[in-house]
């Protein structure tokens, strides 16, 4: 297969170019030989009409038809098809219905962009003649979207559906519930809706910002039942199972905002205006449980699918911990701790799930207390925790947040809308492989297949959402469809040109993140500091400036490494070679100082022992890693109590300003250093004291403090970063030492 002639997304099971095109005209037409297959000709002349201008004809039968759909039993899996193009027709054959409206996904990209206009086009309508045999590698194919955060409109709703559909996923999760806001209309319990459905107004900016501001502004919605019902049908017509996610019993505020006879503490609850992790939680009484089975038998109700997701993540249990019926709960029940009432209080929900013929699906968390291995886990904390499931027994579906979390950002570059924390740019979320190695052929049996999450706290407008989705569920699509050996990032990155031409003619602007350029750094031989500017594009030119301006096609083309001898800004963009479109600009922030790649010796803060497995490359690569969007990777983590930091400057020199940058956004679990010390030593055993910071001095200073002190000669600087921070882990259910980041040390 070329590449260049065929651009498929995701890439079949097997193609065959036979060479050659055949031109679709007004004189084909449509026929199927099944009943179950006419819906899918009525589709295809539906998909087909608007930028053709062609009415094509459908007809029950294929004899005389140009474009047929057939019916071939001897397929085993039911979404598989084959698809032919030749001179004389097409033929689309499939088991089933579905697998014929994956073969008419694979038609449309077949055809030239154009095809999405919802305009005519006076082109022609070219098809490659091949010979296509595909299938899917995994059952479950699925995305996810927070509507809680933001609530987006029934119309947006069926364009993310039809966006799933086009690349051949086959599960839309729909996040109905949470702190910020209740989204789905229960009859019984109508204050959800009037009450719990609206906030009266949001941060502005980042929740984890120091001084929170609001906007006054009142935001909400919800679905009524027939519009529910309205998505389903929708939903269902492109083979699509939509999953309800009713979030318990923490992420619970919107709940108990209507309903605060269900919380452990009597207090004036209210839909959250900020996000994180609250601690408003449900009780475990037996009026909780009979509120949630008439709030589950509606929702079974309107919902075909088998599953129903409860959630059961990050619940805070601070009010389980001193709540009396909670405690009567857990020794009339034998209950060890706090977890195992979580597992009771997920084993009762999934009781009443089951009547109502439905199973459960939970985030990872629901594991840690034990649970019946009936339910199906959704591994988010890591793949982990889905691997443990499947060595239980339960069937998984791995979300891991690094990988699949796409309210990450896609690049470092500044121009990117705020995202939530992280980096998952497309080659991360291409190279995810959703079946961990460790896993037995039987285990391996029970990943169902992965999913994608649109978590909404800081997408505002439907915009925002496609383009922190596009291409990056291209790339999942890729994962879960295609078979593992046929995939190729090469390959990948080379069709994407094409798939940005459809998303630009459907008036979707999908991030050109992949254009933008990032730069690799290292040290020579020599200790030189050598800076590498590359874009994962291919064709693009990369150009660059030195001073602090901001970059463009007339500034220097970037042809080799850069060496800086000098505390430098690089600015670099990237500019398409045939459209002349520049993408995004990196900025980096480089110091040469005297610390740059001499040696480093660590130990525990109070200098007992030495940490010599600890890696702290990264704390005189040149690199300033405070100057950019977070990423963990560029960072050096500091755990509890704190770090020695002993730098070797290999002669005796005059110092006078040692530096350190750290991480500060309470958001991402950053927190700041708890002290900061400064000694210098003429031979690494007698230490003079020059200079300490204390937290509120970290604080006031900023992302970074430097401490100035007399010029000293001193061959070893000792730095002491403390670190005395704690906070509630949602990983470990508990309060727990949380680690300081630090950057770069630089000392002049």
């Amino acid at each position: 297969m070329n590449d260049a002639q065929l651009t498929l997304i995701p890439i079949p099971a097997k193609v065959d170019f036979t060479g050659g095109y055949r031109l679709l005209s007004a004189s084909d037409s449509i026929g199927y030989d099944h009943p179950d297959f006419r819906p899918l000709a009525i589709q295809l002349q539906t998909l087909l009409r608007p930028a053709t201008g062609f009415d094509l004809p459908v007809t029950d039968g294929v004899n005389t038809a140009s474009i047929k759909f057939e019916l071939d039993t001897s397929l085993e899996n039911k979404e598989a098809y084959q698809l032919v193009s030749t001179n004389a027709g097409i033929t689309i054959k499939a088991a089933s219905a579905a697998g014929a409206f994956y073969g008419i996904q694979t038609l449309r990209q077949l055809l030239p962009p154009e095809i999405e206009s919802r305009e005519p086009k006076s082109i022609e309508w070219t098809i490659p003649l091949v010979t296509i045999a595909d299938r899917p590698r995994y059952s479950y194919r699925g995305m996810h979207l927070d509507v809680a955060r933001h609530f987006f409109s029934v119309e947006f709703v069926k364009r993310y559906i039809d966006l799933i559909a086009a690349h051949k996923m086959n599960v839309f999760h729909w996040h109905l519930t949470d702190d910020q806001g209740w989204r789905i209309d229960i009859k019984q319990l109508p204050r959800l809706t009037d009450v719990g459905a609206w906030r009266d107004q949001t941060v502005i900016g980042h929740t984890s910002d120091r001084d929170l501001t609001f906007d006054s502004k009142r935001h909400g919605g919800y679905y009524t039942q027939a519009e529910i019902r309205e998505v389903v049908a929708y939903a269902k017509e492109r083979f699509i199972d939509v999953i309800p996610e009713i979030d318990i019993p923490g992420h619970a505020s919107a709940i108990l905002a209507a309903y605060p006879q269900f919380g452990c503490v009597q207090q004036d609850y209210f839909v959250q205006q900020q996000f994180g992790i609250f601690l408003d939680v449900l009780c475990p009484t037996e009026k909780t449980f009979a509120m949630l089975e008439s709030i589950f038998t509606e929702v079974a109700e309107l919902f075909p699918s088998p599953y129903i997701h409860i959630g059961g993540d990050e619940v805070k249990k601070t009010h389980w911990e001193s709540c009396a019926i909670c405690k009567k709960t857990m020794i009339e029940n034998n209950l060890a701790n706090v977890n195992e009432l979580q597992s009771y209080f997920v084993r009762r929900v999934e009781k009443i799930v089951n009547r109502l013929d439905k199973k459960i699906i939970g985030w990872d968390e629901i594991l840690d207390g034990g649970i019946d291995p009936t339910a199906t886990i959704m591994s988010w904390r890591g793949m982990e925790g889905g691997i443990q499931a499947a060595k239980q027994g339960h069937d998984v579906i791995m979300t891991p947040v690094d990988t699949v979390y796409f309210d990450f950002y896609q690049s470092t570059s500044l121009d990117e809308p705020r995202a939530i924390h992280g980096h998952t740019p497309i080659q991360k979320t291409y190279a995810f492989e959703p079946t961990p190695a460790s896993l037995t052929e039987h285990q391996a049996k029970h990943i169902l297949g992965a999913q994608g999450n649109v978590w909404t706290e800081y997408m505002t407008d439907e915009h925002q959402v496609e383009y922190m989705l596009l291409p990056r569920m291209s790339a999942l699509a890729e994962v879960l469809w295609s078979p593992k050996s046929l995939r190729d990032w090469s390959s990948f990155n080379r069709r994407l040109p094409q798939l940005f031409r459809r998303f630009d003619i459907m008036g979707i602007k999908a991030a050109r993140s992949v254009y933008k350029p990032f730069a690799e750094t290292k040290l020579s031989d020599d200790n030189q500091l050598l800076v590498n500017l590359e874009s994962y594009q291919e064709n693009v030119s990369i150009h660059y400036t030195l001073d602090g301006s901001q970059a463009n096609a007339s500034s220097p083309l970037y042809e080799k490494s850069l060496v800086i001898s000098k505390d430098t800004i690089i600015n670099a963009t990237s500019v398409d070679k045939t459209n002349g479109l520049g993408y995004g600009e990196e900025t980096v922030s480089l110091t040469v100082n005297k610390a740059l790649g001499k040696n480093l010796v660590f130990h525990t803060a109070d200098g007992s022992t030495q940490l010599k497995e600890f890696n702290g490359e990264l704390l005189n690569n040149g690199v300033l890693a405070r100057d950019r969007i977070f990423q963990y990777h560029e960072w050096t983590a500091v755990t509890e109590n704190g770090l020695q930091v002993v730098v070797d400057l290999n002669d005796l020199i005059d110092v006078s300003t040692v530096s350190l940058g750290y991480g500060t956004d309470l958001h991402r679990r950053l927190y700041f250093p708890s002290g900061f010390s400064i000694s210098t030593s003429v031979n690494s055993k007698d230490w003079k004291r020059l200079q300490s910071a204390n937290k509120q001095d970290i604080i006031d200073a900023g992302n970074s403090i430097e401490l100035i002190f007399p010029a000293q000669q001193a061959r070893f600087v000792k730095i002491v970063i403390e670190n005395d921070n704690r906070a509630y882990s949602a990983e470990s259910r508990q309060e727990t030492s949380m680690p300081v980041y630090i950057d770069e040390i630089v000392i002049n």
